[in-house]
């Protein structure tokens, strides 16, 4: 009787351990879309703003006006690929160094890019700038990594135990903030006539 409560007793912890790592694995896998969720969020902010606002995306003083983000253009799916390569390398940035320089060079340079040559170019008209539609292209860009990462695991579950640089997202948090106030500072600005093309 002991025997049987013993050999019972054995396999059940052993199934229960099983269980609790598997629960374990997907919570880590779900986990690490909390930060790309609030980093997505921060982005898409001041596009969300602008649509709000003014029921589109697009400037007046822009010339493409009338494309969808991350299409149309060389340019728009140009944006779209960094977005992308940022999510793929930002999700990836701690299995190997390249990864998280990659997240850093894809997620930095554009997304300041775009603010600083719209500040510079088109601070009295920023509201009608193309700085929100290139944006989307980005963020676009973003979000098709995320469904990719997502269906990838999914189907092979080779990302379960992978984990997001803690120093990358507390950097890309940091930095998406700050671009973000600057930019909600110029949206709520009254814009002056557009003297100027392609801005």
């Amino acid at each position: 009787m002991n025997k049987s409560n013993d050999f019972y007793s054995k396999y059940k912890n052993k199934y229960l351990e099983l269980a609790i790592e598997y629960i374990m694995s997907q919570n880590k896998m779900k986990n690490q879309i909390i930060p790309e969720t609030i980093i997505l969020f921060i982005l898409s902010f001041p596009v969300l703003i602008k649509l709000f606002t003014n029921g589109n995306i697009y400037g007046k003083c822009a010339t493409d006006r009338s494309r969808l983000p991350g299409t149309g253009t060389w340019k728009g799916f140009l944006h779209l690929c960094q977005g992308f390569t940022f999510g793929i390398s930002f999700r990836l940035s701690s299995v190997h160094p390249a990864f998280r320089i990659l997240s850093y060079i894809s997620g930095t340079v554009y997304p300041v890019y775009n603010l600083s040559k719209r500040l510079i170019k088109a601070r009295k008209k920023f509201r009608e700038s193309s700085f929100y539609l290139n944006l989307s292209d980005f963020i676009v860009g973003f979000i098709i990594s995320i469904i990719g990462i997502e269906a990838f695991n999914l189907m092979s579950n080779q990302l379960d135990n992978i984990i997001i640089d803690t120093n990358s997202i507390y950097y890309f948090l940091k930095l998406y903030t700050t671009l973000t106030i600057i930019s909600l500072f110029f949206t709520f600005k009254r814009p002056e006539e557009c003297s100027i093309k392609n801005i």
